[in-house]
């Protein structure tokens, strides 16, 4: 049987697999060990490849308060539903640098400590927006035994042979391969395999192959919630969240043959989207066309006006984050034409939005770049704005933005060429 090892330190009750010489037990939170023969530092510069990935520390103010959690909205992060955060307590979520406060939180209505079941899963809402970091999408379709993956995680590391010996709370990735107990519908494993050693394939008796991948490893103590992800045209999309490790021999954590247990998100996909969510949200992305650099920051106005006319309704200024991702809560309701404006561009205009309590989602717009001054099109008076602060950069008394067509602190040559190749057009 399998000693499984969620985080909390409490034994779980056993559960028989089709592969019986297992033994499910609890441990801390997972984190990553890696192959004896792959240095520390291909796992950290991995993890780079992930920066929606952070630390969700749950406030209980023990050693082990800080596990791991994964951005899947501008203010929601997708963890373990064994980190719910004690009652009373002010659970953080640190990702692109900032911290934020955890406001709310809602544990998956089937969670039981039974983590075969595959409901160890949790939705966290912050405080405020996180601009400078795109969320992560989650993978809609289920994930196949075989298939490639890699797992996310901080805190403790080690390596397979030594399991762990160092608790840093850095963020590390590792690859495997997903293994499936057909038994247990809502969750996949996978194990850590050794190189040129078949004996440390634990998994076999599933289909498990027994060579390791180029970055093999798994989970061990410090950092549950952290995100299975597979590569879906060139995307990384979450398949599953660490939910327990299991050993096989009792020998050290995170050594070889031991293996992590993940909660599948495809088959929560509702509770998760439901979750995060805000009654009254309107959000989407906006494209700025000809932009070098990412948009965080950029300040958008929307206006809310009566269909078919210039009646305002309402009109609201937040800033775009990383991805150009946008977001803001109304209580208008019902059909609604949404203008979409930034400095510098031709504003667009989305038409009979319906408003509800659960959306419009993904109200996207793309705009023109070389409205200069701001009279909604792309003409003489242009070319003199732009030309008035030509060679200036960002910080120069004659520095414009809006003329910074390019946002790339200079304005310049390709500014002209950029408003040469939109000259004539009209904003809606």
């Amino acid at each position: 049987m399998i000693h499984f090892r969620p985080i909390w330190h409490i034994v779980l009750g056993v559960r028989a697999l089709v592969f019986p010489c297992l033994i499910l037990a609890a441990a801390v939170a997972p984190a990553i060990t890696r192959r004896d023969d792959v240095p520390d530092a291909h796992y950290l510069l991995a993890a780079t490849a992930h920066p929606s990935v952070g630390l969700f520390n749950t406030g209980s103010g023990t050693g082990d308060a800080v596990r791991t959690g994964t951005l899947i909205g501008d203010k929601f992060v997708l963890t373990a539903g064994h980190n719910l955060p004690p009652v009373g307590s002010s659970p953080t979520f640190t990702v692109g640098g900032q911290t934020y406060n955890v406001i709310s939180w809602s544990r998956h209505p089937s969670y039981t400590t039974q983590v075969l079941q595959g409901s160890d899963l949790l939705v966290a809402r912050l405080g405020q927006r996180v601009l400078n970091v795109a969320p992560s999408k989650l993978h809609t379709v289920p994930v196949m035994a075989g298939t490639e993956m890699v797992l996310v995680g901080s805190g403790g590391s080690g390596t397979g042979t030594q399991g762990v010996t160092l608790y840093d709370q850095r963020l590390r990735s590792a690859s495997n391969v997903v293994d499936v107990d057909p038994a247990y519908a809502n969750v996949f494993l996978c194990d850590f395999d050794a190189p040129n050693d078949p004996s440390k394939n634990s998994l076999s008796s599933i289909g498990s192959a027994a060579e390791p991948t180029t970055r093999e490893g798994t989970s061990a103590a410090g950092d549950s919630g952290g995100p299975a992800l597979v590569s879906i045209n060139g995307e990384w999309r979450i398949v599953g969240v660490i939910s327990a490790i299991f050993q096989f021999d009792g020998s050290l954590a995170g050594s070889y043959s031991d293996g992590t247990l993940f909660s599948r998100t495809q088959p929560a996909l509702s509770f998760i989207r439901d979750r995060a969510w805000e009654t009254g949200r309107v959000d989407g992305i906006v494209t700025l066309e000809d932009l070098t650099i990412v948009p965080t920051g950029r300040m958008l106005t929307v206006q809310l006006l009566v269909p078919g006319t210039e009646t305002l309704l309402e009109t609201v200024t937040v800033p775009l984050a990383a991805d150009g991702g946008y977001s803001f809560v109304t209580s208008r309701r019902g059909a609604t034409d949404l203008r979409f404006s930034v400095a510098g561009y031709l504003r667009k205009r989305a038409t009979n939005a319906n408003i509800t309590n659960n959306g419009p989602s993904g109200l996207n717009a793309s705009l023109t770049a070389g409205d200069v001054n701001n009279d909604n099109e792309i003409g003489p008076a242009d070319f003199s704005a732009l030309s008035a602060a030509f060679g200036t950069f960002d910080g120069d008394a004659g520095y414009v933005q809006a003329a910074d067509l390019n946002r790339d602190g200079e304005i310049g040559p390709l500014d002209f060429a950029i408003l040469a190749g939109n000259f004539g057009e009209f904003g809606d």
